[in-house]
């Protein structure tokens, strides 16, 4: 489980739904955000917070007629942070 700050993501999963339109096998909507952002994933042993503020690449990926995959990427301090993919479970 995993929560953002920013409201371009949740926008952003919107627009992805107007891929359903296109006549692609698999296609994908990147988005540049700025600003601060707060990620939480929860599993067996708690929910952890990671906080960051800069620069955040998010990736749309979808297939078929729906999302798939999210992939996020920080920029913070001039680092540029490994990519995190987040798999979706099927509609």
């Amino acid at each position: 489980m995993f929560s953002f700050s920013c409201k371009a993501v949740v926008g952003a999963v919107m627009a992805s739904y107007a891929l359903v339109a296109i006549d692609t096998a698999a296609a994908s909507v990147a988005l540049v955000c700025d600003g601060e952002f707060r990620m939480q994933r929860a599993s067996v042993e708690g929910v952890t917070e990671v906080n960051s503020a800069g620069t955040m690449h998010v990736a749309l990926v979808a297939e078929a007629d729906s999302v798939v995959e999210i992939r996020l990427q920080t920029f913070e301090d001039g680092r540029r942070a490994p990519v995190q993919t987040f798999a979706l479970p099927p509609m």
